[in-house]
Parts: structure tokens; C-alpha cells; sequence
């Protein structure tokens, strides 16, 4: 066994949504979020897509997601996630959202098809696994 699906076996055990996340990451069928947003009205995270057609496919894949037709067309708004805490910047110009557990931030990866990425805890950063980065 290399050391890829070691690690695999090692997260699944620790943290089943993590594994789950790991395994199923957002394939290239699906587009790429570009950047990420909290909508002050509807109060909301959206989701940017380079173009309308990607925000089509996008919200074909995640029906949750809503494309409102008073706003950007490149934009997919979602349904305010459980355990939110904060939205900000992250290193490398991602967005980052920080959940209050690491069920909650595995449980809006998975709403959005595994688009945004969920680290593993280290030392230094105990609570890793609850961040969930986009862009």
C-alpha cells in the first residue's frame, strides 16, 4: 500500500468525512469555483464560476444551489450552512470558511460535490479540519 491511501485509511479512521472528502474530490467534470462570498441579502455564501455556463453546470450537479436572475449570472448562491462561523482570505488568495466542528465543514464540502479543499489537523494547528477553502 503506497503512502497516499495510507494516509487515506489513517484520515478515514480519525475522521470518516475527511476520507470521504479525500476520495471523492471535485472532479474535472464539475467547474472550478473561482472565488467565494457571504451575500449580505439573501444572507448566503455564493459561489464564483469563471462563466454563466460553469455556474449552470455547477448548480445542474448541486441542486441546493440557486443562479438568482437579479444578480450575476456567474454566481451560485447556497443555503446558509450549519456551524458557520466566519468567511475570510486565506494564504493564496483562497476563501475560507470556518465551521465550529469538522462535521460541519465535511458536511458542506460534501454539499458542494468536494469542490473546497479540508486539511488535516497538525500539532500547530489543532482545529485544521474544520476550515473549508475555496478559490
Amino acid at each position: 500500500m503506497d503512502q497516499y491511501h495510507s494516509t487515506l485509511i489513517k484520515q478515514q479512521q480519525a475522521h470518516p468525512f475527511t476520507a470521504e472528502i479525500f476520495l471523492n474530490p471535485c472532479s474535472k467534470m464539475m467547474p472550478q469555483v473561482l472565488t467565494s462570498f457571504i451575500s449580505l441579502q439573501p444572507l448566503e455564501p455564493v459561489l464564483v464560476f469563471s462563466t454563466p455556463d460553469d455556474a449552470i453546470r455547477f448548480q445542474e450537479r448541486c441542486r441546493q444551489g440557486r443562479i438568482l436572475p437579479d444578480q450575476r449570472s456567474r454566481w451560485v448562491f447556497l443555503p446558509m450552512p450549519d456551524g458557520l462561523l466566519r468567511v475570510r482570505t486565506a494564504r493564496g488568495g483562497d476563501v475560507a470558511y470556518d465551521f465550529d466542528s469538522h462535521r460541519h465543514a465535511a458536511e458542506f464540502n460534501a454539499s458542494i460535490k468536494g469542490c473546497g479543499k479540508i486539511f488535516s489537523n497538525t500539532i500547530d494547528k489543532p482545529t485544521f479540519d474544520r476550515t473549508v477553502y475555496l478559490g
